[in-house]
């Protein structure tokens, strides 16, 4: 399979939306589906630019859907 710049694998985003699934279905995170779309955007830079363990790409995307796309203050 050959690697284009900015286009995930189907292994890649497989990553990508499991963390996002995760995430937004916290009782915390926003249901306004503007923001849910910010961040799955969010997911996909952090992802593209190195975060790709699962376990780091989460916990730095817990931690900014805290501060960025919350209900409520943590």
């Amino acid at each position: 399979m050959r690697n284009y710049p900015g286009i995930l694998r189907s292994d890649e985003f497989q990553v990508v939306q499991d963390v996002f699934r995760k995430i937004v279905a916290e009782p915390w995170f926003s249901r306004d589906i503007a923001r849910q779309q910010q961040f799955g955007a969010f997911v996909i830079r952090a992802y593209q630019s190195g975060t790709t363990e699962t376990g780091k790409l989460y916990d730095l995307c817990a931690r900014t859907a805290q501060d960025r796309f919350s209900d409520t203050k943590h």
